[in-house]
């Protein structure tokens, strides 16, 4: 069993080798920086945001990145590894996402077998997946506005962020919808929302008050 010297040696040799090998990469370089090694399960590396950084996870999901960091996985150790991203910091938070996710694949694997049990199933199970499938929503945006930002032309130009940011919070309008037909207490949409900003707000350099405000102001204006 590894311990927890090792494990925060290997880390630190995942991070150096991940920025040796690719260009400047801002966004992924705060990632790694933020990430916080909890356990290797397996061949999986287990690492985790805290929640008030875990908007930077989506770094991690980029395409681009991914590509990177499979390379350096696969040759930074005697066997290939792979990555596993959390929200969270010690294994007891590693411990919480596991049941969240035996909880979320126990939910579709009754949905196969009976729709009508899963439409009324509201067991503390039932809740936990539901904040998976929210979680899941506003990283998928994280991820395609990441892959979006990295071919903007001209993104250094304060015009084209501007433009960006436009065409990002309507998308993020057609999100906050998805979200409103899905399940789930809107406490934990809110804070899914303000963390869909935030990482908004990281990837251009903008403060994310001011970008809240103005997705308010585009409600409003009905745009």
């Amino acid at each position: 069993m590894i311990t927890d010297d090792q494990l925060r040696a290997l880390w630190e040799e995942i991070k150096r080798r991940t920025k040796a090998a690719g260009e400047i990469n801002r966004p992924l370089w705060r990632a790694l920086d933020a990430a916080v090694p909890i356990a290797l399960d397996g061949r999986v590396v287990v690492v985790g945001l805290p929640a008030e950084e875990f908007h930077e996870a989506g770094a991690f999901e980029n395409s681009e990145n991914k590509v990177l960091l499979d390379k350096v996985l696969g040759s930074v150790a005697s066997k290939p590894l792979e990555l596993l991203v959390i929200e969270g910091s010690t294994k007891t938070e590693y411990g919480q996402w596991q049941a969240r996710e035996a909880a979320a694949a126990e939910l579709r694997r009754r949905s196969t077998t009976s729709t009508e049990a899963a439409e009324e199933d509201t067991s503390e199970e039932a809740d936990e997946a539901r904040a998976s499938s929210v979680s899941r929503l506003v990283l998928q945006f994280g991820r395609e506005l990441h892959v979006a930002y990295r071919a903007l032309p001209n993104r250094s130009q304060t015009t084209a962020r501007a433009r960006f940011l436009v065409d990002a919070l309507e998308k993020l309008q057609e999100v906050e919808t998805q979200m409103a037909e899905m399940e789930g207490s809107p406490a934990l949409k809110e804070r899914q929302l303000s963390r869909a900003v935030d990482r908004l707000a990281d990837m251009l350099d903008a403060d994310a008050i001011a970008i809240a405000m103005e997705y308010e102001r585009m409600k409003r204006l009905g745009r």
